[in-house]
């Protein structure tokens, strides 16, 4: 027991604590949705940033240059040691955006026009952004995987 004769119950200290009581353990956390090409984040303000499913419709919609500069502003928004999940979507699911849903032409101009593919990020994400390290959490044929079966890089930014 605990010392106390009352039995076998863990102390206090060790047993396991539900999610509804953690709130004070999460008192500085803040999340936040938004969109790195439309909104300002100041430089250094973020210690994490998710972001899952996305990848494919800000190269559709802004191309490779837009998707350079949301790498680009979620890297500076990043406090030092911050991190990035993002979860590249597979070559083939651009295509099949076209089969789901009209696009516009833009669009179809972007998506001819995309140099920097899906399995090309973790390279960019290092030499070209500046994250001190990628490493491939999950990892899914980037010019096949079905739909939901994808690669998660976590990017992290150098502690200096």
């Amino acid at each position: 027991g605990g010392g106390d004769g009352g039995g076998d119950e863990a102390p206090s200290s060790s047993r396991p604590t539900a999610l509804a009581d953690a709130g004070a353990a999460l008192g500085g956390v803040v999340f936040r949705a938004g969109n790195y090409l439309e909104e300002y984040f100041p430089p250094h303000s973020v210690d994490a940033v998710l972001c899952l499913s996305v990848t494919k419709w800000v190269q559709l919609n802004w191309g490779d240059e837009g998707l350079k500069k949301m790498f680009k502003t979620v890297y500076d928004s990043l406090s030092p040691g911050g991190v990035f999940l993002v979860e590249p979507q597979p070559w083939k699911s651009y295509r099949q955006a076209f089969r789901k849903q009209k696009m516009p032409e833009e669009t179809r101009t972007h998506f001819r026009a995309i140099a920097l593919k899906p399995q090309l990020y973790a390279e960019f994400l290092r030499t070209e952004v500046g994250f001190a390290s990628v490493e491939t959490l999950r990892s899914a044929d980037m010019h096949s995987a079905d739909e939901f079966d994808r690669t998660v890089l976590l990017c992290t930014k150098s502690g200096e």
